[in-house]
């Protein structure tokens, strides 16, 4: 992952991190997720991309802050990311 992101292809990234973030939940790999949505959900912001699908069936951005919200609270923390509201 940290070469794509040193590429800055957001729409790379983004299937990359979905794709991958499918398989590690389905495994329990919750807290090798954890940093993977925090550097994503950056980098969507960063490219002001939050309402892109980027070929996926739901927002990718919504869903990366539903999973990091998933493995926060599974792993027993709920602190890591700013509030939306």
């Amino acid at each position: 992952m940290e070469q794509v992101e040193h590429l800055q292809n957001i729409n790379l990234i983004a299937l990359i991190a979905f794709d991958l973030g499918v398989s590690c939940l389905i495994k329990g790999e919750y807290s090798k997720l954890l940093g993977l949505f925090s550097k994503v959900i950056d980098l969507i912001e960063k490219t002001n991309t939050e309402k892109e699908f980027f070929g996926k069936p739901s927002n990718c951005y919504s869903m990366f802050h539903v999973w990091y919200g998933f493995c926060a609270g599974t792993l027993g923390g709920f602190c890591g990311r700013k509030a939306l509201a």
